[in-house]
């Protein structure tokens, strides 16, 4: 069976067999188990997170007197001017060769040439939601921004994939606890996930058996080293699982630089190898943690965004 991951804010499905409803897991000679709506699930906590950040960006419309700068973010530019290297910072705020840059999330239709104009980074585009790095000197200059309906800094969130996955019941199938499932459990073992984003880290040990790389192909359309595309394809390279195991995918400009395919692929299919930072081991596993992967890197455009080829 082919499993394609699909994340609202990034993917399009692709025309292959997909887990929905009570669809089922099977293995050979065996009578299908029920599996839950382990993506329905999924598509409702996106659903929830994603509404939960539109809200918190406020979509009402913007007064005529221009975007909303978020109260916060104006004292953090005066407090820096005034008690210089001192004053307190949040998360979002972060100090580099004596200067302070600030993570930024804005709403409005925003040019990404002036944000970089500013001296800035533009990460993600998603529709009306950029998230952006700037000197915090520059923040004043944001109310200039055409398009920009409101600028506030970036929130920390944490990792919580020990709450989530148990949250969809795809633990209680397992059989028991990871690493040593027993072989009645359903773990995704001879399924493939297909994961659509921006790439993946293919030396994170989440993505890993002691005997080498859980990923059977990745089409990197970044071209990344030489290799030949797809077959009936003339753009990008593609990697088997042993080309993966020779390392023959690693460079400077390969990989995943945004994080968020890495981040779709764990909660899939992470098997908990790399949980870390004083966290036991096996804390952070995915939803199906023996499955195998097939990633597709999707292009990077100038502006931060990705596209679907």
């Amino acid at each position: 069976m082919q499993i394609w991951w699909n994340d609202l804010c990034w993917c399009r499905t692709l025309p292959v067999t997909r887990l929905m409803g009570t669809s089922t897991l099977k293995k050979a000679g065996e009578t299908p188990a029920p599996f839950p709506s382990v993506l329905s699930a999924s598509r409702r906590f996106i659903g929830l997170m994603m509404a939960s950040l539109l809200n918190t960006l406020s979509l009402a419309s913007p007064s005529s007197a221009g975007p909303v700068i978020e109260p916060q973010l104006r004292a953090l530019t005066q407090a820096a001017l005034v008690q210089g290297a001192t004053f307190p910072r949040p998360p979002a705020v972060t100090i580099e060769a004596g200067r302070n840059w600030v993570d930024l999330w804005l709403m409005g239709r925003v040019d990404p040439e002036y944000i970089r104009h500013l001296g800035g980074s533009v990460h993600t585009v998603a529709g009306p939601v950029m998230t952006a790095r700037l000197p915090l000197e520059s923040v004043d200059a944001l109310s200039q921004a055409p398009g920009l309906e409101r600028a506030q800094l970036a929130q920390p969130v944490r990792f919580q994939s020990d709450l989530s996955t148990p949250e969809t019941g795809a633990n209680l199938l397992w059989g028991g606890p990871p690493p040593d499932f027993p072989t009645s459990g359903v773990t995704g073992k001879r399924v493939v996930i297909g994961i659509v984003d921006s790439g993946i880290d293919v030396s994170h040990p989440d993505f890993r058996t002691t005997s080498g790389t859980r990923i059977r192909w990745l089409w990197d359309q970044n071209f990344g080293p030489a290799s030949p595309p797809p077959a009936s394809f003339s753009y990008g390279s593609e990697y088997s699982q042993s080309d993966i195991n020779a390392g023959n995918y690693a460079c400077g400009t390969c990989g995943d630089f945004l994080g968020h395919g890495t981040h779709m692929a764990g909660v899939a299919a992470g098997n908990g190898r790399g949980t870390g930072n004083g966290r036991p081991a096996y804390t952070y596993v995915g939803v199906a943690p023996e499955a195998d992967l097939v990633v597709v890197s999707l292009r990077y455009a100038p502006d931060g965004s990705i596209t679907d080829d």
